[in-house]
């Protein structure tokens, strides 16, 4: 016995007319008559005498009805809480650069202590005009200029791996250089414009094998032989679960880059995410 049939036949019990029960529940009729008749199977007894085109309770059926009906509304009062509190949940968002996974234990930690917050994460903001009174929280490179504007903390020091099909010379290398790098053709994530600034910054010229507009791309044409790629220990995860793909670090300083967050001004935060605020710069230890 389920919950749907109890439901279907409550509404043919109140309406005592099949077809207008199932326009209310927005079903076909014979849907609604081969539930009733389940029912009444699994009941070993009939519920309803037929006359024409109407259906009346019968008396097993009105001491049926006389006793889901108080299970009925407990059960729709249960839902109707449930759905004023998803209604009443907070919501913050929470701007992440690229695909980073800084923010991922975090994140469920302050969702498991705070489960009247929901947070929506919107990743790759690099490639997008920001307006920091759009979000709640930013995670981002300090390498960028333009946000250079906002209050960051440092949430930490990151350095980029090259990635290479384990078949190729540098298949078992735990470092890599710059040197190494100018000797082999890149699967380039567009737009790459941090990465591009690094490698000036480095005096390193890559060579480009093929442009890809995904990540998921790019893991994939590694994987498959065609290139290497270079890109941030954090957005690396699905990089390392492939066996064909062996990740080195990058030896040079210049290869590396400070990750930070900032959050909008105080007084503009929610309730939410103002204790957002507080368990971020308690996880990671941050002093204003």
């Amino acid at each position: 016995m389920e919950l749907t049939q109890l439901k279907y036949f409550a509404e043919a019990a109140k309406t005592e007319n099949l077809s207008k029960a199932a326009q209310n529940l927005h079903i076909s009729q014979p849907s609604l008559t081969k539930a009733i008749r389940k029912l009444e199977e699994e009941l070993n007894t009939p519920l309803f005498d037929r006359l024409g085109r109407r259906v009346v309770l019968n008396s097993e059926g009105k001491a049926f009805f006389a006793r889901i009906r108080p299970i009925l509304t407990e059960v729709e009062t249960v839902s109707e809480s449930f759905r004023e509190l998803s209604r009443r949940r907070e919501r913050i968002v929470v701007g992440i650069w690229g695909s980073s996974n800084l923010l991922t234990g975090c994140v469920r930690e302050f969702m498991e202590q705070n489960p009247d917050v929901a947070v929506e994460i919107k990743s790759g903001i690099e490639n997008t005009r920001i307006d920091i009174s759009d979000f709640d929280a930013l995670l981002y490179s300090g390498n960028d200029e333009s946000y250079k504007k906002y209050r960051g903390f440092r949430v930490a020091k990151e350095r980029y791996v090259l990635a290479v099909h384990r078949s190729s010379d540098m298949g078992d290398a735990a470092f890599a250089e710059a040197s190494d790098m100018e000797k082999l053709r890149f699967i380039r994530l567009e737009p790459a414009k941090e990465l591009d600034a690094l490698c000036r910054r480095a005096g390193v010229v890559l060579h480009t094998a093929a442009l890809v507009d995904s990540l998921i791309m790019q893991k994939e044409f590694v994987s498959a032989g065609i290139g290497e790629c270079v890109l941030p220990e954090s957005e690396s995860g699905i990089f390392a679960d492939d066996p064909n793909i062996h990740l080195a670090h990058i030896w040079e300083d210049d290869f590396c880059r400070d990750m930070n967050v900032c959050f909008k001004r105080e007084k503009l935060l929610s309730s939410g995410g103002l204790r957002f605020r507080s368990f971020v710069l308690d996880y990671f230890g941050i002093r204003e």
